[in-house]
């Protein structure tokens, strides 16, 4: 018997016999023996067979190589067989015109592209994807079905361009023909394909839904029924991806609740139990109702059990994430993670070595944290409030992201946990956010600090406002990104709410926010955005609160009151509310005010206000209804009490 050194050697030789006998000898050894492919990777031969790839012209040895490369990949290396550019050859062989070559080519490449550490990167290159594509209408199915399993792992866990890119070329078309398939495998492929191609990208989802008047829906919905777990859960991805996108036909809505049982019947499958998880998340989003769906037919134990038990970490991600998901509308679901006894693991997996798992713990703590009551019980009990504001410096910009999303319910003003953010230096380090390269951390710093100041005491509004500065506070009103700029109002709104005459005492301080608020509003004038707009107004609303006629008087003898009577006719019901409100703030006066008031009242007057508040009277929405009388009847008073 020769010795693998000298067998690895024969493979570089120059002789045609000994280096397909070399390597046909390899691929036997290897198989299914992990000592074997260690000793022959060690001397080298993973690089010798991709060499025999490249160059070699006799097919049989090109068989033998492709499938050592294969066996290799079986393991754990396939980073080295792609690294060592075998991915690539091994592609580019399934162009070649012996159909025996290609079948093994094809097949090396499925084991490949099952791996965890699947090349998905390589396939963002438009010619590898292209050829990939044209591989789908190969007359070998094998080829088939290979093509679409590559498309299917090398989206995987992408962000959509890879997803748009393989639609752009066309792949749509030939992966639904593989429907039809007589091969059970093949139509798996293709309908696993199809789930990748359409997660998370509407436009793709409308195509499937379109071609063909609609007939290959309902072949993925005779699927769902498939006796194949795996061609069931294929089905209900689709079915999934089309919820997510919110194009799923409203004749097949009523049967996403029957998928459910199905999908959650399916964590007990081994082979199944790893994207069921994820599946079942995409499928019940949040939509409410198909959260109680799943939450009866539990959901929460069933994925709770498997958290407890597993150690696989991409099936702790999958299930963190898919219990964040079902809690995250409906109490009676958060009620059940608390009561399966779900936090201590959950806390526990903020401090993973994985990412993404702390990641999709952040997630389930906020979905939690929607409720007052286990926001004042339960999650103090757990102690999340230190691992989570821990994580705002964590090294995973995902896991900074989602910590501070779950903070913004932390420090609401009824949680006992704000206490312990704000010990922490919360204020430093949610402005600290503001200052990120990253649009969802700015967001949440943003969110955070609004939530802090939602009736706050006056130091502690006084304490963020010396941190952000009010220059700091008038950048972030004018910031390009619209929901900057209606969090950063609310915020404010905030700050004005029973304290504006302190936080806002000085004259100078006073015109500086004035002018502010021209400037929004002569911008939103010119480009409306509705968010933003009724913050700005209701900013207003507080700076004209009871009791501040400095304040007031600003307001009137200001640019801004044309503006609030324009938006008295806005189409929003909430806006013309918000403006209402406005006019009657400003027309309020305490009797040791009556004078201030008067000239507040004759100016709105003067503009117009009491006629258009008359016009008002029978707005179809009960809420301005109410507002308008009530403005008008304190108009009124103030004109009779100057009279007298």
């Amino acid at each position: 018997m020769m010795k693998a050194e000298d067998v690895a050697k024969n493979l570089q030789s120059t002789n045609l016999d000994e280096r397909r006998n070399a390597a046909r000898l390899i691929k036997n050894a290897i198989i299914g023996n992990k000592l074997k492919k260690k000793l022959y990777a060690n001397l080298g031969v993973i690089s010798s067979l991709v060499d025999i790839l490249a160059s070699d012209k006799d097919d049989s040895i090109i068989i033998q190589s492709a499938a050592a490369l294969g066996s290799f990949a079986c393991d754990d290396n396939v980073k080295v067989v792609n690294e060592s550019g075998a991915t690539r050859l091994l592609l580019r062989t399934l162009t070649h015109p012996n159909p025996k070559v290609v079948e093994t080519a094809a097949r090396s490449l499925k084991i490949v592209f099952l791996s965890k550490h699947c090349p998905r990167s390589m396939m963002a290159e438009g010619d590898t994807s292209k050829l990939v594509v044209s591989l789908l209408g190969h007359p070998n199915e094998i080829v088939n079905e290979v093509a679409a399993a590559i498309i299917a792992r090398s989206c995987d866990e992408d962000n959509g361009e890879r997803r748009d890119l393989y639609w752009h070329q066309g792949a749509m078309g030939p992966l639904l023909k593989l429907f039809y398939s007589k091969s059970s495998k093949t139509q798996e492929a293709g309908l696993e394909g199809v789930a990748a191609l359409t997660c998370d990208i509407s436009h793709v989802c409308t195509e499937l839904i379109t071609r063909d008047d609609g007939a290959h829906l309902d072949t993925i919905m005779k699927f769902v029924k498939d006796n194949r777990p795996r061609m069931r859960l294929a089905a209900i991805s689709v079915i999934a991806n089309m919820c997510q996108t919110k194009t799923l036909p409203l004749q097949y809505q009523p049967l996403t609740k029957t998928l459910i049982p199905t999908i959650i019947r399916l964590l007990s499958d081994d082979l199944m139990c790893l994207d069921a998880p994820q599946i079942l998340a995409r499928l019940v989003g949040y939509n409410e109702e198909l959260q109680i769906v799943a939450t009866e037919a539990e959901a929460v134990p069933r994925l709770g059990s498997l958290l407890q038990t597993t150690s696989n970490e991409r099936l702790k991600e999958n299930i963190l994430h898919a219990l964040s998901v079902i809690a995250s509308l409906r109490e009676e679901c958060r009620k059940q993670v608390v009561e399966h006894k779900l936090l201590a693991p959950m806390v526990a997996a903020l401090s993973s070595a994985n990412p993404g798992i702390r990641a999709a713990a952040c997630r389930c703590c906020r979905s939690l944290s929607r409720s007052v009551k286990h926001l004042r019980t339960s999650l103090v009990d757990a102690g999340v409030a230190t691992p989570l504001f821990n994580l705002l410096d964590d090294p995973s910009l995902d896991v900074q992201i989602a910590a501070s999303a779950a903070l913004c319910n932390i420090v609401l003003d009824f949680s006992p946990m704000k206490k312990i953010v704000m010990e922490g230096g919360g204020i430093a380090k949610l402005v600290s956010l503001l200052h990120s390269m990253d649009p969802a951390l700015r967001l949440n710093g943003l969110w955070g600090l609004k939530n802090l100041a939602y009736e706050a005491e006056l130091s502690l509004k006084e304490a963020i406002l010396t941190e952000l500065t009010y220059d700091g506070m008038y950048e972030l009103m004018f910031n390009q990104d619209a929901a900057i700029q209606e969090q950063t109002l609310y915020l404010l709104r905030n700050f004005l709410y029973a304290h504006a005459d302190s936080i806002w005492s000085t004259e100078s301080q006073l015109n500086d926010l004035i002018k502010a608020l021209e400037k929004l509003f002569a911008q939103q004038r010119e480009n409306e955005q509705l968010e933003v707009l009724k913050q700005a107004i209701y900013v207003v609303c507080n700076l004209a609160s009871p009791g501040v006629d400095l304040h007031k008087n600003a307001v009137i003898e200001s640019a801004i009151p044309p503006y609030l009577l324009y938006y008295m006719d806005h189409k929003s019901a909430p806006v013309r509310v918000a403006a209402v409100w406005c006019a009657m703030n400003l027309s309020w006066s305490d009797n040791a005010n009556l004078e201030s008031a008067g000239v507040r009242v004759a100016k709105l007057r003067e503009l117009g206000f009491d006629r258009k508040l008359a016009h008002m009277v029978e707005d179809p929405d009960l809420d301005v209804r109410d507002r308008v009388k009530t403005a008008l009847e304190m108009m009124d008073r103030i004109v009779d009490e100057m009279k007298t």
